[in-house]
Formats: structure tokens, sequence, C-alpha cells
């Protein structure tokens, strides 16, 4: 009798879970050429008038703070790292690595499907979608893991001047899927 109740059980949140984009979902080399395309037209070389640095446009302090934490090669100067794909790649696989754990721990999860649109940048004003791992992971990248949940809970949406956190949740959520 127990081991009918444990498939009933099964079942239930296998079918609740299909609705929704699981982390297991989720493709790391679709999300790493999502965010070269959107920050610096896959271009390792540009530095952007606020000193983003490379095809996944860093901020020097981001860099410093990922060399410390993962013990990664000299990233600086930074015609170095511009002319390095491989070292750019490599802080993007720790930058995403540590922005995945820490959207778990936070329990993001719980809005994976919310539906999010785009809110400052024009490039991004017309998209509606379900949130999902790839938009939680964008607005991660250009506001930090920890503000992605204040989105949710209290619509903290942060922005560089540019585009805004909600603008990168629903245009990551959007091209992640499509």
């Amino acid at each position: 009798m127990l081991w009918i109740l444990a498939v009933v059980l099964l079942f239930v949140l296998l079918k609740k879970s299909t609705s929704k984009m699981l982390v297991t979902d989720f493709n790391f080399s679709k999300y790493k050429d999502l965010v070269k395309e959107a920050e610096s037209g896959n271009d390792y070389t540009i530095e952007n008038s606020i000193g983003a640095l490379g095809a996944y446009q860093f901020m020097p302090r981001t860099l410093n703070s990922l060399k410390e934490m993962f013990n990664l090669p000299e990233w600086s100067p930074k015609e170095n790292f511009l002319s390095m794909p491989s070292l750019q790649d490599l802080y993007f696989e720790k930058l995403v690595s540590s922005d995945m754990e820490a959207l778990k721990n936070s329990g993001v999860e719980n809005y994976l499907g919310v539906v999010v649109s785009g809110s400052k940048n024009p490039k991004y004003k017309n998209i509606t979608t379900p949130a999902n791992w790839y938009g939680f992971l964008g607005g991660s990248h250009i506001s930090g893991a920890g503000n992605v949940k204040k989105f949710f809970l209290f619509g903290h949406n942060p922005d560089d001047g540019y585009t805004s956190l909600s603008d990168y949740v629903a245009y990551f959520s959007y091209k992640g899927v499509s």
C-alpha cells in the first residue's frame, strides 16, 4: 500500500514540474551565447563607456571579486583580459556557477513561470514571458543574484542606466526557450 502512495506522489510531483522549466533543463552553452550577444555582440575586445570589459561586459570590481573567490589567474591589465577569450570564458563560467548557487539557495525557483515584462530599454520593453532559469541568471548578470529575489518579492528593479533587471529577466527567459 505504501508503494502505491509513493507512485502517486511521484506522479503528482512530476506532473507539477513539467509546466515549469527545471534547472536541469538549463543549457550553459546557450546561455553563454545569449549573454555574449546581448552584452557585446560577441566582441571579446570591447570596453564600454562605463568601463565594462569584454564579451560579457565585466566590471573590474566583479573581476576582482571572482579572482579572489575562485583563485583565478590575474585578469589585469585590461588589455590582457580583452585579448584572451579563454580567460573571459573562465571568469564567466565561475560567475554563472556562483550566481546559480546563490539563486538556488535563495528559493527563487518559487517564481518559475511568473510572468515578467521588460520595463526600461526599448529593445526589451515589448517582451512579456514566464520567468525561467535563463531569466534568473540574466537578471543576476546585470544586477546580482540577491536582487533577482528582491525583484520578485518587492518589485525592486535596479538598472544600469540603460537596462533594468526586469529587461534581462524577460529577455533571457524568452530567448532561453525560443
